[in-house]
């Protein structure tokens, strides 16, 4: 069922992603919509606690201010040290969250990445190639702020049970 909807998401993702000129709003917009599409995901998967939400969506806030850093590499390979480093020196971070903390950092980074894989042209659009992350982190913290009875939360949650139980 899990993967049928990750499918699901990639496929829709893929048709607009795939050939069509776009504006830049358009694109933000698109951004914006990943953003949640990969945390919603990676929600199904983590089933993560409102804490460790929480701590995700503060840590993308500091990125988010320091995305002009990472030039032609990775986004998963520029912040993920960084996030590292953040999490295990943070105190107000307790020990048991900061391996979700890194998960979810890594789910958004990941997904920033997959994006301008899909469409290495728009990371190359050095003029507004920083809105458009900063578009898809506001849709990351976006789904991190949802509360518990939204649809797709319930969905993540119905999602997590049948894939917990399918690993027992």
């Amino acid at each position: 069922m899990m993967r049928r909807a990750f499918v699901t998401v990639l496929a829709a993702m893929g048709l607009c992603l795939a050939g069509c000129k776009m504006s830049p709003s358009e694109i933000n917009a698109m951004s914006e919509a990943s953003g949640v599409a990969a945390t919603v995901i990676w929600m199904s998967y983590d089933n993560p606690s409102v804490e460790q939400k929480t701590e995700v969506s503060k840590v993308l806030g500091v990125v988010s201010a320091n995305i002009g850093i990472v030039g032609t590499n990775s986004y998963a390979s520029v912040f993920m040290p960084k996030v590292m480093v953040y999490v295990a020196a943070s105190q107000d971070i307790p020990a048991i969250d900061k391996p979700l903390v890194i998960a979810g950092s890594l789910a958004a980074f990941g997904g920033i990445d997959l994006l301008f894989a899909s469409r290495p042209e728009w990371k190359a659009d050095t003029q507004n190639v920083g809105s458009y992350v900063k578009s898809f982190i506001t849709g990351v913290q976006t789904a991190l702020a949802l509360p518990a009875t939204d649809s797709k939360i319930v969905k993540a949650s119905e999602n997590y049970k049948a894939r917990s139980a399918i690993k027992k």
